[in-house]
């Protein structure tokens, strides 16, 4: 039997197989009509990466799919469509990648601070058990972030005359300031050369009143910007801004604003202030060994310094943590810990000891009651339940 593994995120669709340490096919989509556009897509990202596979029977291929873990049952179903009824292949291993990653730093157990395009989660798992009541779920997210910068620089262009034609910025696609993100530094502790905490109108009194406030708009339409640039494009022509790296250092301090616990809605408040209370609220026992093993994911988790700054950020709050840390690239994180992992879960432990990159440690993990197979679709049988998979047991043997 064939194997495919597909890790599918908020923006990108990883599509490879288990043997392979890193995804043959990396597909970019645009998920505001999940149901519709990513079914499409998957298709087609199916039907390459199968062509890279002779003599591939996927009827006879079971698909190791690794998602988020408050997937819908909606797009839950409508995956189903896709691999059942369009591919038919034979059986979907459900994975959540919180699970995956963490497995990928050689743990059982981790507080995951999922830190996402749309909203950040912070997930506690105790021996690959999610401890589902009490992940707490926040508003600030890379969205966030973008929207913080993006004011301040519409704020900067009106604010000056002499540029008011540039009053109607937009920014780059969003991966494109993605890469200008993570070209910055997240400094662990303030200092008066770098700001923390600014709203938008004070980052714009900083650069017209400092030696950095000759950031003019340049006239020569160029892609290529120079070193401590972040890329804003007005909407006729291909001008950038020079923003000095700061900025983007002070914009992603955004995330850790909101301290007002009295005044502010929980999804409103600083990251730190979820963290905190989810760890406050772990049973006695949990309490230190997880508050040892926090794993950041996300985009901005390859930030140089994010670890640091969360770690001293939580010291002032007389909650000392340590990050977990693995020689898997943050992207990876979770399609590296299905690859270690999925022969056990699918009931093979054995079949482990043939792979490169399984570790001894998980070759013993139970079977998942998260494998659907095509017979148990084409009967009418439900989905496994993501928050009671136990419940299902019973079914996933018939």
């Amino acid at each position: 039997m064939s194997t495919l593994l597909i890790q599918i995120d908020e923006k990108l669709m990883f599509l490879g197989i288990p043997e392979e340490k890193s995804p043959r096919i990396r597909h970019l989509y645009n998920n505001n009509n999940f149901t519709n556009d990513l079914a499409d897509q998957l298709l087609y990202s199916i039907i390459r990466l199968c062509s890279t596979l002779p003599g591939i029977v996927l009827h006879n291929t079971c698909v190791v799919l690794v998602v988020d873990l408050f997937l819908s049952k909606k797009e839950r179903v409508s995956l189903c469509e896709v691999l059942f009824s369009n591919l038919k292949v034979k059986s979907i291993l459900w994975m959540y990648s919180a699970l995956t990653a963490t497995l990928s730093t050689g743990s059982k157990d981790a507080l995951v601070i999922d830190i996402g395009w749309y909203e950040t989660k912070i997930i506690p798992i105790a021996d690959l058990k999610i401890l589902s009541n009490l992940i707490r779920i926040s508003d600030k997210c890379i969205m966030s972030v973008i929207e913080h910068m993006h004011n301040c620089l519409a704020l900067c262009a009106s604010s000056n005359s002499t540029h008011a034609s540039q009053r109607d910025l937009v920014p780059l696609p969003f991966q494109t300031f993605l890469s200008s993100l993570l070209t910055s530094t997240v400094y662990s502790f303030p200092s008066e050369d770098v700001p923390h905490t600014m709203t938008a109108q004070e980052i714009v009194h900083t650069i017209h009143n400092s030696p950095m406030s000759s950031m003019p708009f340049t006239s020569k339409p160029t892609h290529q910007c120079p070193p401590e640039t972040v890329p804003f494009f007005d909407n006729n022509s291909n001008n950038y801004i020079k923003l000095p790296s700061w900025i983007s250092n002070v914009c992603l301090e955004s995330l850790f604003q909101g301290t007002d616990r009295l005044h502010l809605d929980l999804v409103e408040q600083a990251l730190p202030n979820l963290l905190e209370q989810v760890i406050c609220s772990l049973p006695l026992d949990l309490r230190r060994p997880l508050s040892k093993k926090i794993l950041i994911t996300g985009p901005l988790a390859s930030l140089p310094g994010m670890s640091e700054r969360w770690q001293s950020e939580m010291v002032t709050r007389g909650m000392a943590i340590q990050c977990l840390h693995s020689h898997i690239q943050t992207p990876f994180l979770a399609w590296y810990g299905a690859t270690i992992s999925w022969k056990s879960q699918m009931g093979n432990p054995k079949g482990n000891s043939s792979s490169a990159f399984s570790k001894p440690a998980f070759n013993n993990l139970p079977p998942s009651p998260m494998l659907f197979s095509y017979s148990q679709y084409s009967r009418g049988l439900p989905l496994p339940e993501w928050w009671f998979p136990h419940n299902h047991e019973s079914e996933q043997s018939q």
